[in-house]
């Protein structure tokens, strides 16, 4: 995303991770889109390599926030009952089931 503030490509990267910040975090897309709207103003005003490498940074943070596979924290309730030598595996999780 700072590489793209510089470039052409910028409207469009911005788009996308706004679109991102708007189906993961609807609440905090708003502060997103106008936060992002300044940040390519700070970059061609600051050192650029110094400021790149801090907006690198701090994106990859805030990126990392969003992700689709970062853990999600909850509960399960799970329930079963196994009749007539029925198996039963349950997992809130990946399961791998080896029988022979």
């Amino acid at each position: 995303m700072v590489a793209a503030m510089g470039a052409d490509a910028w409207q469009q990267t911005r788009g996308a991770v706004i679109a991102l910040w708007r189906r993961v975090h609807p609440e905090q897309a708003e502060a997103v889109e106008g936060e992002s709207s300044g940040l390519r103003t700070v970059l061609r005003g600051a050192d650029g390599e110094l400021a790149a490498a801090a907006l690198t940074q701090l994106w990859q943070m805030r990126l990392r926030a969003p992700s689709p596979a970062a853990p999600r924290v909850g509960s399960v309730r799970m329930s079963v009952r196994a009749t007539d030598g029925g198996r039963v595996h349950q997992s809130a999780g990946d399961l791998h089931v080896t029988e022979n």
